[in-house]
C-alpha cells in the first residue's frame, strides 16, 4: 500500500510540470526504472550481529613463561613495566590481532589506538603513575573520552555534544578490562594492591551511561522531530499541488484513497526517470565540454562514470580529501578506513571549480555551475542551462548571460517553474533535487536506487532540505537567504521581483495633514 509520506512532494511537481500531458491520477508507470519515491519508505537488511569469540587462553605478553605457539619463544625475561608504557601497548597491540576476528578488529584498534595515546600523554603529565588500569586509571580515561574534542578523519574539529555514547562507553570499558586482565596475568599482586572496581568507579561508570543515554534520547527525539516537521511542509506543500488530495484523504473510502497516492507515486516516479535520463545526457556532454576530461564520458550511458573515472571521483569525493594525491585517491577508491565518503555530503561537485576551502565548507557550498545548470534544465529550460559559462568565476555576483545567436529562438513553450508557480524564486527542495540528479548522473549506476555504493540519496535529500530550512541562529539565516538571492538572480534573472507594500506616501500625508490642522488651532 502507498502511504502518504512515502510521496516526495517535488517529486510530485515533476509529474505535473514536466510532462503536462500527463495525468497523475491516470497515468501508468512509465518511470522505467525502480519505483521508489527519492523520499519513499525505504528498507533496510542489517546482517546479524557478529558473534563474540570466546577466547580462553589469549597468548601471553613478551616475557611471560607461558607457552604458546603463538608467542615468541627468544623473548626477553619477563619485567613489569610500571614507569612506561612500551612494552604494554606492544603486547596489547598483537593481544587485537591474535583473538579478534577479522570485522572486529578495526574498531577494537581504534578505540585502543585512542587509549595509547591518552596513557602517554597522562603518564608524561603525571597524571597518572604508571599503565596499570586501576580503577583511578579508569575513571580518569571516562572522563576525557566523555569530554575530549572531537575530530574527523583530516584533523578538523567537529561539533557535537553528544561526544560518548553508550555504545561506546562499552567498547571502551571492554578494551579497559582485556587490558587489566592481562596485567594481572603479569603481575597478580596488583588484584590487591591496585584493585581494577570500586564503589567509586562503578557510580561513575553509571553516571556517564546515564549522560550518554540522555543525550542519544535528545538527539532521538530532535531527528524524530526535524523529520515529523520535513513530512508536514511535505503535505502543506503536495496539497498547494493537488488541493483534491484533501477531499480523497477525507473519504473514509481506503480503496480510493490508495488508488490515488499510487497514481502520485506512479506519476513521480515517471517524472523522475525523465530527468535522471536527460540530465545524464547533458552531464556527459558538460562535462566533455567544459573539463576536457582524458577518458570522455559517454552521454547515452553512466557505465565508466563514478569513482573508477578519474573526474567523476574527483566531482563525487569530499572537498576535505586532496584527490590530486595518487595514494589518497586510492584510500577512496578502496574504502579505507579514514576514507569513507558515504555520510560526507561537502562534495566537490556541489562547489565552483577550485572555489571550496576544507576548513570553512559553507562557503561557496551549493554554488556549483553544474548544480545551477542541472536545476536551470529541470525547471526552466534545457538551453538555459547553457548560458552560465561565467558562472564559476562569478560566485558572488549574477552570472553574464550567454548572447543568443540569430538562430536561436526564445523557448515559447511554458517552462516547468512558470507551471510551478515558482514566481521567480527558487525553492530549498528543488534545489535538493537538483543535488540529487547531479550526484547520481556522476555515478556509474545502471538504474535509480536509493543507496547506490553506499552512498544514500534519500539522506543526502534530507540533509540539503535541512540544510536550506533549518537554522540555529541569525548568521546561519542570513547565510542561507543570501545564497538564495544568488540562485534567484542566476536562475531567474530577469524576473522583476514583487516590491514590498509600503505606506510611506500615505505617511508623509497623513503627516502633513496633521501639521495643517496644529496651524489652524
Amino acid at each position: 500500500m502507498t502511504s502518504l509520506a512515502n510521496i516526495d512532494p517535488f517529486l510530485l511537481n515533476m509529474s505535473l510540470a514536466t510532462n503536462p500531458t500527463r495525468n497523475p491520477v491516470t497515468s501508468q508507470n512509465e518511470q522505467g526504472v525502480d519505483g521508489n519515491s527519492i523520499l519513499g519508505a525505504q528498507s533496510s537488511t542489517l546482517p546479524p550481529p557478529e558473534s563474540p569469540t570466546h577466547v580462553d587462553a589469549p597468548s601471553a605478553p613478551p616475557g611471560t613463561n607461558q607457552t604458546d605457539s603463538r608467542v615468541n619463544n627468544d623473548s626477553e625475561p619477563h619485567v613489569v613495566d610500571n614507569a612506561k608504557t612500551h612494552d604494554a601497548l606492544a603486547w596489547a597491540d598483537r593481544f587485537i590481532l591474535e583473538t579478534r576476528r577479522r570485522g572486529g578488529r578495526q574498531t577494537e584498534n581504534s578505540v585502543l589506538k585512542q587509549w595509547k595515546s591518552w596513557a602517554s600523554q597522562a603518564i608524561n603529565s603525571g597524571k597518572l603513575p604508571d599503565i596499570i588500569v586501576d580503577a583511578n586509571h579508569t575513571i580518569e580515561y571516562l572522563k576525557y573520552a566523555a569530554t575530549r574534542e572531537l575530530f574527523n578523519t583530516r584533523g578538523q574539529k567537529k561539533v557535537s555534544t553528544n561526544r560518548l555514547s553508550a555504545s561506546s562507553l562499552k567498547k571502551i570499558m571492554t578494551m579497559l578490562g582485556r587490558v587489566r586482565r592481562r596485567q594481572e596475568d603479569e603481575n597478580q599482586e596488583i588484584r590487591i594492591s591496585r584493585p581494577a572496581k570500586t564503589s567509586r568507579t562503578e557510580d561513575f561508570y553509571k553516571a556517564v551511561m546515564v549522560q550518554a543515554q540522555r543525550l542519544r534520547l535528545e538527539y532521538v527525539k530532535a531527528v524524530a522531530k526535524r523529520a515529523r516537521e520535513r513530512t508536514l511542509t511535505s503535505y502543506t506543500l503536495l496539497l498547494r499541488l493537488v488541493p483534491q488530495l484533501k477531499k480523497v484523504i477525507e473519504d473514509p473510502d481506503m480503496e480510493s484513497l490508495n488508488t490515488f497516492l499510487a497514481a502520485l507515486q506512479d506519476g513521480a516516479n515517471g517524472a523522475r526517470a525523465d530527468d535522471i535520463k536527460r540530465i545524464k545526457e547533458e552531464i556527459g556532454n558538460w562535462i566533455n565540454l567544459d573539463y576536457k576530461p582524458p577518458v570522455p564520458l559517454n552521454p547515452k550511458c553512466r557505465e565508466g562514470r563514478g569513482l573508477a573515472h578519474d573526474l567523476c571521483g574527483e566531482l563525487l569525493s569530499p572537498i576535505e580529501f586532496n584527490w590530486q594525491d595518487l595514494e589518497v585517491r586510492a584510500n577512496i577508491r578502496n574504502q579505507k578506513d579514514g576514507y569513507a565518503i558515504n555520510n560526507n555530503y561537502f562534495l566537490r561537485c556541489l562547489y565552483p571549480k577550485g572555489r571550496y576551502d576544507p576548513k570553512l565548507v559553507e562557503r561557496n557550498f551549493l554554488r556549483s555551475r553544474l548544480l545551477v545548470q542541472v536545476y536551470c534544465s529541470i525547471f526552466t529550460s534545457p538551453s538555459s542551462a547553457d548560458g552560465l559559462e561565467d558562472l564559476d568565476e562569478s560566485v558572488d555576483r549574477p552570472a553574464r548571460k550567454k548572447k543568443k545567436t540569430s538562430g536561436q529562438k526564445n523557448a515559447t513553450k511554458t517552462n516547468v517553474a512558470t507551471l510551478l508557480n515558482m514566481d521567480g524564486r527558487v525553492s530549498s527542495r528543488s534545489i535538493a533535487y537538483a543535488a540529487v540528479l547531479l550526484v547520481f548522473n556522476l555515478t556509474d549506476a545502471t538504474q535509480w536506487v536509493e543507496v547506490y555504493n553506499g552512498f544514500n540519496f534519500v539522506m543526502f535529500y534530507n540533509f540539503l532540505v535541512d540544510y536550506l530550512e533549518v537554522f540555529r541562529n541569525d548568521a546561519k539565516k542570513n547565510r542561507v537567504e543570501g545564497l538564495l538571492a544568488w540562485w534567484n538572480s542566476n536562475v531567474f534573472p530577469h524576473h522583476v521581483a514583487t516590491a514590498p507594500e509600503s505606506n510611506e506616501s500615505q505617511d508623509l500625508l497623513a503627516a502633513q495633514e496633521d501639521r495643517a490642522d496644529l496651524e489652524l488651532l
